[in-house]
């Protein structure tokens, strides 16, 4: 899982087209997007912005839920 994550940021560099609109949605990917266009100078669009991290809270507040019916359950056991 965790090499998963780390070998995402190479899709932008195989990736011939360019940046495309699903790389906001995956976090990993999202934050390196972001970041090489604030490297080239650009302007960051507060939608993009807020799409990555709208992702980002969505995925934690997912695993935290996750979480807490775990150890619910493990609890009542």
């Amino acid at each position: 899982m965790v090499l998963g994550v780390s070998m995402l940021p190479l899709v932008t560099i195989f990736n011939q087209e360019g940046q495309a609109p699903w790389h906001l949605w995956v976090p990993a990917l999202a934050q390196t997007t972001l970041m090489g266009r604030v490297l080239r100078g650009e302007a960051l669009p507060w939608a993009d912005v807020a799409l990555a991290a709208g992702v980002c809270a969505l995925l934690a507040a997912a695993a935290i839920v996750f979480v807490a019916r775990t150890l619910r359950t493990a609890a009542l056991k």
